[in-house]
């Protein structure tokens, strides 16, 4: 969340420089080129819990072992889950009355979230200028340091507040 709040303060403290349209519609192939080079000279390692989607818990704990030490693995449910599921997804489980609850709750609170943070983010400007309340560029940019501080709060709060 963090790093997207970055992303999106860059985004409209550089947006308003770009004249031209062209450029700005090609200036994500510079992030896309330094990521390809950076994921072709950098080796990651693959995802552990991918290579147990794929019926693969044996290597998933190789990986693991190898990045994070002999401490860690995988969870006992997590390698029986490996070795009796081999079916494809289907979005309709996520519907499905075993979790219709959990997919309503996780719904509900990423479009609270991101509805608000969209509404008032990008509007913002306008809205400001429209009420005729100073620069809507220096309200713009308490906003954004707003939005920071409180992703940093947030993240604070919840890393000390139980599950």
């Amino acid at each position: 969340m963090i790093y997207w709040t970055i992303g999106f303060i860059a985004a409209s403290v550089i947006g308003p420089l770009f004249t031209n349209w062209q450029v700005m519609m090609a200036s994500p192939a510079v992030f896309a080129l330094i990521t390809a080079i950076f994921r072709s000279v950098v080796k990651l390692p693959t995802s552990p819990s991918w290579l147990v989607n794929q019926g693969k818990p044996k290597a998933a704990q190789h990986v693991i072992n190898k990045n994070l030490g002999h401490k860690w693995g995988l969870f006992k449910q997590q390698q029986v889950d490996a070795q009796t599921t081999n079916e494809s997804f289907q979005w309709t489980v996520v519907f499905s009355k075993k979790y219709l609850r959990q997919t309503a709750v996780g719904g509900v609170f990423y479009a609270s979230q991101s509805f608000t943070f969209f509404g008032i983010s990008i509007f913002l400007p306008i809205l400001v200028k429209g009420m005729g309340i100073g620069d809507a560029s220096t309200v713009n940019y308490l906003y954004n340091g707003a939005m920071m501080v409180g992703i940093l709060l947030g993240i604070v709060v919840f890393n000390h507040v139980s599950r």
